[in-house]
């Protein structure tokens, strides 16, 4: 499925391009046990360990986590927009468990060292092998994305690091609080506000107050009027901001383990796989939106298929509704052809199959 954006190049830049005009990520102080990951590839890091190098211009998620097991060590992340030979410099603060920024002089003069191949021998290659999955996954987001959806301190936690974050925190505010007046709650409250994402509010009817017992009925089915109020009010009548916004929210859930972030793609799923007007009226947003949701599920885990945070009532029923939707002989005909080759590659990836909708199915109601 080609894709409406191509992000640098759709063909991989060759190792001297790479030589030449690539970024690098040089991280001081690691230690030992800390898993790190960049894009679609996680490392556990040796003692040697000071980055990546060679790293492709553009947006990057940068995340990692302190244990020896993957599936529940507690994640933290964010994403870097890397410009041509840019150099990113973090420090490991032992204290904090987390990376921090150097000051801008500290940091020109590692980056000066790195340019010059100090740090060479222990920064290792980006791994240009999953370059193409990274491009088709984070296509859309751009700067002005990252703008409007990052929190304040630029870090996503995933749902077992904020647990621990809001553990030790309360611990904190306890012994602080009779001296600055303040109460733990308010206190917890402030200090968790630098963690929240920017997702856009997504509204589940949008129901004009003159409309008819029949028109609400419509309105309920058909979702086309909440995308066009939002494309207009949000996304400032640019798609490729929405479905920016839909690959923010897929990666920093997948990679990022948010479950915050999960919610707010489900919900833009939801939305998408809803609007029988639309395809008509805004067919590029969905001639976009396939390819996108196609490399999302293309790259999902296995599990996220039968996982009860994706569920059969979410996924299977939400495509069945849009391949519903699309089988319209009127609509653009790239459409109709991307959208038999997400359904056949969902057919072959759904254990026993797409459930075929009736009038006796259950309804997809978002609350």
């Amino acid at each position: 499925l080609a894709s409406g954006k191509n992000m640098s190049s759709s063909a991989s830049p060759s190792q001297e391009q790479l030589v030449k005009h690539g970024c690098f990520i040089l991280c001081l102080d690691v230690p030992e046990k800390l898993q790190f990951g960049l894009d679609y590839t996680m490392w556990r890091v040796g003692p040697n360990f000071q980055g990546v190098k060679m790293i492709p211009p553009g947006v990057h998620f940068v995340y990692y986590a302190l244990g020896l097991n993957d599936d529940m060590a507690a994640r933290t992340g964010f994403f870097v927009y890397l410009k041509e030979q840019e150099v990113l410099v973090r420090r490991w603060d032992p204290a904090m468990e987390d990376f921090k920024a150097l000051s801008p002089d500290e940091e020109e003069r590692y980056a000066d060292g790195v340019r010059q191949f100090d740090f060479d021998k222990s920064m290792g290659p980006y791994p240009m092998d999953k370059w193409q999955q990274w491009i088709e996954l984070s296509r859309f987001i751009s700067e002005q994305v990252l703008s409007k959806l990052e929190p304040v301190n630029k870090k996503i936690q995933s749902q077992a690091r904020k647990h621990e974050y809001d553990e030790q925190q309360k611990t904190n505010q306890k012994s602080s609080e009779a001296d600055s007046g303040q109460t733990a709650m308010e206190s917890f409250s402030a200090s968790m506000v630098g963690f929240t994402i920017f997702y856009t509010d997504i509204p589940t009817r949008h129901v004009p107050a003159s409309a008819s017992a029949s028109q609400i009925t419509q309105l309920n089915m058909d979702k086309s009027a909440i995308l066009h109020g939002l494309l207009a009010d949000e996304y400032n009548k640019d798609h490729k901001l929405l479905l920016g916004e839909l690959q923010f929210a897929y990666i920093t859930f997948l990679l990022g383990q948010s479950l915050e972030s999960f919610e707010q793609w489900k919900k833009l799923v939801l939305l998408l796989c809803s609007c029988e007007e639309a395809l008509k009226t805004v067919p590029q947003l969905f001639i976009d939106f396939i390819p996108a949701i196609y490399s999302q599920l293309q790259q999902a885990p296995d599990d996220f298929f039968i996982d009860e945070l994706s569920g059969p009532n979410f996924l299977r029923h939400a495509l069945q509704s849009f391949f519903e939707l699309l089988d319209d002989a009127s609509l653009d005909p790239r459409l109709r052809s991307r959208a038999e080759k997400l359904k056949q590659f969902v057919s072959q990836r759904f254990i026993g199959g797409l459930v075929e909708l009736d009038e006796d199915a259950p309804m997809i109601v978002e609350t």
